[in-house]
């Protein structure tokens, strides 16, 4: 079966079924149940505030360990593959839900909500680079400027006002 027959099957079922089928993969792998916790308080509303938003990213990446690394490489590797690119994939995987709120927000057309969480998003990158003292870091501490400069730019696509571009801005002197 091809993956778009997959999809087509699996958008079919029902919200209930739907539900089973998530709690069945919630319960086989623990990476997925951070990714969808963290999916869900947006979309339940729990994120509106930039300062919670900023304090979510960090504690996300705050929890990263080389063993989640490591188990990422097991789960994900046919073959050798070595910890570095494991970090760099993992910090990717932790930070990539945020990313996608912010985008979700962006093509709904919520400037305020969008700025909002851009905000929070790279408050929380920067506060994981400055105060975790998580070894994890070390492994990804570049990622954490090219995330943040990414949600930025991802931002400026909305054409915001110069005011609220100023501000973002501001985040990176």
């Amino acid at each position: 079966m091809t993956r778009k027959e997959m999809l087509a099957y699996i958008k079919k079922i029902s919200p209930e079924e739907g539900f089973e089928v998530l709690l069945e993969l919630l319960k086989s792998w623990h990476g997925l149940t951070k990714s969808a916790y963290f999916l869900a308080k947006p979309v339940c509303g729990e994120n509106d505030d930039e300062e919670k938003i900023a304090e979510e990213v960090f504690q996300r990446l705050d929890m990263l360990t080389y063993n989640d690394a490591e188990n990422l490489i097991r789960r994900k590797s046919a073959g050798p593959y070595s910890l570095g690119p494991a970090c760099d994939l993992l910090f990717k995987e932790i930070i990539s839900p945020f990313f996608d709120e912010l985008r979700a927000r962006l093509k709904r057309g919520q400037a305020q909500e969008a700025k909002t969480f851009c905000l929070g998003l790279i408050k929380g990158l920067w506060r994981y680079y400055d105060e975790s003292e998580s070894d994890y870091l070390n492994a990804v501490e570049d990622w954490v400027g090219h995330y943040a400069r990414q949600a930025q730019n991802e931002w400026l696509m909305s054409k915001p006002t110069a005011k609220a571009a100023k501000e973002v801005e501001k985040l990176f002197q």
